[in-house]
């Protein structure tokens, strides 16, 4: 597995390359290991290329993060280069970005001082062009008659979409906001609240990162969720904001087995055991069902 980190230096800089998914527990040594062996030899400024890895686990963002805070006490750093789109969102719905740096990265604006109090949402709405100062006012005097929720009734009138409310209803909330699909949880972290948990507080687990659990809500000001996930858990939470509709749909995949196309098996990682299997499907059918990490395999295999 070392020989698919690909190691270069670029003066007095050293590029590690890895050239597969950072999720099996061999995989993210390698990186470790190769990370470890650069510090040895006194090369402290590293830049991590994730040009060709699909996909992050929790483990890799933590190994991400020690390394990073072992080269800084070294007086060196840890930079990412080149994450896709997807990497991009788990590095940031995580928290890793506020902690790894990005190479070469434009440096993000700087976020407008808050006046006192939150923002109201039909003023961020009208500011990014969304909806109508007329039509946040038409929705105002209708939840007054029916008691609704602005937003709703605004998304009830397809003035803006479900996504584009939580967006800035995240930005209102000072929270980020979570494009959900598949790859952007990991099956470590799912696997920590029930289905039928996770199903009635309508949430998902996406990663777990030193004890923090980033967790996909539409209800962030649920306190009484929130305090049962942090109970059944045993972590702290991260809330992340999503619309409900994402939440259901990749929720099923999460504990159903989905997996993304771009994973697969080599077959150095294959491990021929003698067959278990119990005669009685109806029995095997429960036992995937029970856990998503049997389920996520059962549909690499299926496809």
């Amino acid at each position: 597995m070392s020989d698919a980190v690909t190691r270069s230096r670029i003066g007095s800089m050293t590029y590690l390359a890895p050239s597969m998914a950072l999720v099996a527990a061999d995989a993210v040594d390698a990186v470790d290991n190769a990370i470890g062996e650069c510090i040895a030899q006194h090369q402290v400024s590293i830049v991590l290329d994730l040009g060709k890895v699909p996909l992050l686990s929790g483990r890799a963002l933590e190994m991400m993060t020690r390394a990073a805070n072992r080269l800084g006490s070294l007086g060196g750093w840890l930079k990412l280069a080149y994450p896709s789109p997807l990497l991009l969102d788990i590095l940031n719905v995580t928290g890793v970005s506020e902690k790894v740096a990005l190479y070469d990265a434009p440096q993000a604006p700087a976020k407008a001082p808050r006046g006192a109090g939150q923002p109201k949402l039909g003023d961020i709405l009208v500011e990014r062009g969304i909806v109508t100062a007329a039509q946040v006012a038409e929705a105002a005097r209708l939840q007054e008659q029916t008691g609704k929720r602005m937003g709703l009734i605004m998304v009830e009138k397809k003035w803006l979409s479900e996504a584009a409310l939580f967006q800035a209803l995240a930005e209102q909330l000072d929270l980020p906001f979570v494009s959900l699909r598949a790859g952007l949880y990991d099956p470590v972290a799912v696997s920590l609240l029930e289905r039928d948990v996770a199903k009635r507080l309508n949430v998902i687990p996406l990663f777990v990162v030193e004890n923090t659990l980033t967790l996909a809500t539409g209800e962030p000001q649920a306190v009484h969720s929130i305090d049962e996930i942090r109970a059944r858990t045993g972590c702290r939470i991260r809330v992340a904001m999503a619309p409900p509709a994402d939440i259901n749909r990749v929720r099923d995949d999460a504990y159903g087995g989905t997996m993304p196309d771009f994973i697969h098996s080599e077959a150095n990682d294959l491990e021929l055991v003698d067959s278990q299997i119990p005669d009685d499907y109806t029995q095997i059918d429960q036992m995937a069902g029970a856990s998503p990490v049997i389920n996520m395999v059962n549909a690499v295999i299926q496809r």
